[in-house]
């Protein structure tokens, strides 16, 4: 548990250090899928090193081991003390994989509510993408993988404009 949350911090603190230098150098730029990739590679690097670093340890005490011939230690009141949980650890455990747990609801929730939409409404091939109109003017225009969806009067009066943008 404790090593979870080790993880976790580990992560997430290049993953900061990355998002800054994102932000402060590409964020403005108006390359949209070069920004996703760079986003995409961030997380994936901030994924990997911290297990990277744990294993280049791990082989560096395996090959590092030495054995020396000592007795075996005695139990003491301090083993004792050290051998039980802490609570705050599995508190924080909790938060963190609640939290988890939220986003993956709420982007669930959020892909459902997109196909629902897409699913739903009248579809008009243009080329590679495909042009979804709903009846609900409530709908900002938006794109999602190869559909572009906009609402009924949105398609009248600017449907050429938001197609090209």
């Amino acid at each position: 548990m404790g090593h979870l949350l080790t993880y976790a911090i580990s992560a997430a603190l290049p993953l900061l250090a990355m998002y800054i230098v994102y932000k402060w150098l590409l964020a403005s730029e108006n390359q949209y899928r070069y920004n996703r990739v760079v986003l995409l590679s961030m997380m994936l690097c901030a994924f990997i090193l911290p297990a990277v670093n744990v294993l280049v340890q791990q082989f560096a005490s395996n090959n590092a081991t030495v054995q020396l011939m000592s007795p075996l230690p005695q139990p003491s009141i301090a083993d004792d003390y050290a051998a039980q949980p802490t609570t705050w650890p599995r508190i924080a455990l909790i938060v963190y994989l609640a939290g988890i747990a939220a986003v993956v609801i709420h982007m669930a929730i959020v892909w459902l509510r997109i196909a629902r939409i897409t699913a739903s409404g009248t579809k008009i091939r243009d080329g590679r993408y495909i042009i979804v109109l709903t009846d609900d003017d409530k709908v900002a225009p938006f794109s999602w993988h190869r559909y572009i969806v906009m609402s009924l009067s949105d398609y009248k009066q600017a449907g050429v404009m938001i197609t090209a943008h």
